[in-house]
């Protein structure tokens, strides 16, 4: 997990460049279906959550989407367009 607060390609930032290198991976040991989720909301104790899980083909990229918390709303709506549109499940 990335803190909060950590820009994109910063020094502290523990994520690899390559924004699929941790699913390469995975291919490479015949992994083929991978899942990415996320979720927002205060937990089952503050309030309610919602969880989301999506898959893509293998080998494809959605440039932008990171964790939907560190997105103004105006570009988590055109990614979530183009993620429904390329979403293989």
């Amino acid at each position: 997990m990335v803190p909060r607060g950590t820009p994109p390609g910063s020094s502290d930032d523990p994520r690899p460049p390559d924004p699929l290198a941790y699913e390469r991976g995975f291919w490479g040991r015949g992994v083929s279906t991978i899942a990415g989720v996320d979720e927002v909301g205060r937990g089952p104790l503050a309030g309610p959550v919602v969880a989301c899980a999506v898959v893509l083909e293998p080998g494809v990229a959605i440039e932008g989407a990171t964790d939907s918390k560190a997105l103004d709303s105006r570009r988590r709506r055109v990614l979530a367009a183009a993620i429904r549109q390329r979403a293989a499940a």
